[in-house]
């Protein structure tokens, strides 16, 4: 039995993310327009835990915080 990275929507290959104790994937990507004082687009992403299934969104300044997991495939046993 070989060993098969992870795809995601549309055969995308799916990004790992971790803290150091736990690991996340990138669940989705949004862009929306800010109708406010300061007009102009927000970006955030939604991960999920792969763990717990907990999901939560983050800006770019969190999101920075993470190291992305590579897919090497020496680790994929």
């Amino acid at each position: 039995m070989g060993s098969r990275l992870a795809t995601g929507h549309k055969g995308r290959r799916m990004k790992y993310l971790t803290d150091g104790i736990h690991l996340y994937e990138i669940a989705a990507q949004r862009v929306v327009d800010n109708y406010g004082l300061l007009r102009g687009k927000i970006g955030y992403v939604v991960i999920r835990d792969c763990v717990t299934d907990a999901v939560a969104t983050m800006g770019e300044l969190d999101l920075a915080a993470l190291s992305e997991v590579s897919h090497s495939s020496e680790s994929l046993g």
